[in-house]
């Protein structure tokens, strides 16, 4: 039976009391990542609270590779329950490796201009690759594509979900592989969208692929950036994130344009925020330095207390974001449900944080109600739109291809070759051996297969 821990999180006077459990989790991380020893155990854990807390920050494998050889200061039930989640991660990571190839073939068979914008490749970040957490496949495509994009989805069996955390399209497919694809790049700051608004052909090619793209490292830099920004103020930052912009940053050389990534980031209206998040990266997993760490302390009570509202540190973060800030706090199911009047009409103290001019003319109250009102619906309006439009596409695309197919039949007389035969030049030798090498490219039933395989917990690997 796991031990007992008579520490609790709590907050007190304002200040939040992280416990024992988590700060020895970002201790272990700091050592695993810098190979180093885990540290040792000073007082009595709740290993179930271990378990919990490195899977909601994301660093559950990092923790299992921390824990190897201190099995003993655990129960035997808590560390079968650490040996069958880590299982898990990696048969999870496999199925995603498998997803991805056939998920490109796709793109590339079909040419399809697509940029790559998260995967497997945040293995390379790590110096045990074991270590990386795969949140899904990320993908930006041009908006025309989109509906074809959508058909070969439907086609390799992913089912479309609700996305509650992007404004990308959410695919999921059995045991949990997730494929977000976007037709504009996930972010409500102006500059960043304008600075990513180019056609995704216009993008660096990735390796030897003809129409699969990716980022270079500054255009990286960015987009990690403005993702970590959209996280915080959507209450669902996480450690992880975090540690993966560090060791993004860490492998950058002598040829990356820090100045001028510097330059744009302050024109982005994000500089504050940028410097916090590389302070507390520091705090963290680097070197501690002679700085002021205030604000990165309070940003770090932020993330490991569970994302707890904090109006002092948005203010100081993200100044001109405020408007999103307050969408997103206040936009959960049981709050609208349950003080649905007052987040329409919020009192004169709440208001004022966003309209200072109640300060000095209350009576404008209402006005500036119908002012937020407003620009939440409009927000809700074109997101509404947009998913009207995509699904117009998709039926017209369905249509067209269908209407394409009907005639081509009634065109060919019996026993004609197809016009897939009629096109199709005659191969080269060459190409009858490349032809042969795409055979043994993974399929969608490979993928299936490969992903039936992944056992429950408590089965033999």
């Amino acid at each position: 039976m796991c031990w007992k821990n008579e520490r609790k999180e709590q907050a007190s006077g304002g200040v939040i009391i992280i416990n024992y459990e988590t700060r020895y989790i970002m201790m272990v991380v700091k050592n695993v990542i810098n190979r180093k020893a885990a540290p040792i155990i000073k007082q009595r854990i709740n290993w179930e609270n271990i378990l919990k807390a490195s899977d909601y920050q994301r660093v559950f494998s990092i923790i299992y590779h921390g824990m190897l050889g201190i099995e003993k200061e655990m129960s035997k039930s808590c560390e079968d329950q650490f040996y069958h989640r880590y299982r898990r991660e990696l048969l999870l990571s496999a199925s995603y490796k498998s997803a991805e190839e056939v998920v490109w073939w796709q793109l590339e068979r079909n040419r399809i201009h697509a940029l790559i914008l998260g995967g497997t490749a945040v293995r390379e970040l790590y110096h045990i690759p074991d270590m990386a957490h795969i949140d899904g496949l990320e993908i930006l495509v041009d908006k025309k594509d989109l509906p074809l994009v959508m058909r070969l989805m439907r086609d390799m069996d992913y089912e479309q979900k609700e996305n509650r955390t992007g404004l990308g399209i959410l695919f999921v497919r059995t045991p949990g592989i997730q494929v977000t694809v976007y037709d504009e790049i996930l972010s409500d700051n102006r500059e960043l969208k304008r600075f990513f608004s180019d056609p995704v052909k216009k993008y660096l090619n990735m390796g030897s692929f003809r129409y699969l793209h990716r980022l270079s490292p500054e255009e990286e830099y960015f987009y990690r950036l403005g993702k970590l920004t959209e996280s915080y103020i959507r209450g669902i930052i996480r450690v992880r994130e975090i540690l993966d912009f560090w060791l993004f940053m860490g492998q950058q050389g002598e040829d990356f344009q820090w100045k001028e990534a510097k330059e744009f980031r302050k024109k982005m209206g994000l500089e504050e925020f940028a410097c916090q998040i590389e302070i507390l990266c520091d705090l963290w997993f680097g070197k501690v330095k002679n700085q002021e760490y205030g604000t990165a302390l309070e940003l770090e009570e932020y993330i490991l207390s569970g994302n707890a509202e904090n109006p002092h540190l948005d203010a100081t973060l993200l100044p001109y974001g405020r408007v999103m800030l307050d969408f997103y706090r206040r936009n959960r199911e049981s709050e609208w449900l349950e003080r649905q009047r007052e987040w329409l009409f919020p009192p004169k103290e709440y208001m004022v944080r966003f309209f200072p001019v109640l300060e000095k003319r209350p009576f404008l109250l209402p006005f500036f109600w119908l002012v937020r009102d407003a620009r939440f619906l409009k927000q809700a309006f074109v997101k509404r739109c947009k998913a009207l439009m995509i699904a117009i596409r998709m039926r017209l695309f369905d249509f067209k291809e269908k209407l394409k197919a009907k005639f081509i039949k009634k065109e060919l007389p019996e026993g004609s070759p197809s016009e897939t035969e009629r096109e199709e030049p005659a191969k080269t030798g060459e190409e009858s051996q490349e032809d042969a090498g795409s055979a043994s490219l993974p399929t969608e039933g490979n993928v299936a297969d490969g992903q039936a395989d992944v056992p429950e917990d408590g089965e033999g690997l």
